[in-house]
């Protein structure tokens, strides 16, 4: 969820696409996970203070933040 970008969600599905993912490449396609309502309502937030494609900043203290805000979430 720390490489998210805006465009890979869609309603409650994120969409992780192929060249993203870990494996062959050529057995590899784009991966779908529905999203819960508690995480629906942090990328909400994410997409506020958000200032670039990306969901979240990659800042150590910020991956600290939403490590515990997803634990809580689920």
């Amino acid at each position: 969820m720390y490489h998210i970008r805006k465009d890979q969600v869609e309603g409650n599905i994120s969409t992780t696409p192929a060249a993203n993912v870990k494996g062959r490449r050529d057995a590899i396609t784009e991966f779908r996970v529905p999203l819960s309502s508690e995480i629906l309502e942090i990328l909400k937030q994410a997409r506020l203070l958000s200032r670039n494609d990306f969901l979240f900043l990659l800042k150590v203290v910020v991956l600290l933040v939403i490590n515990q805000c997803l634990a809580e979430a689920i």
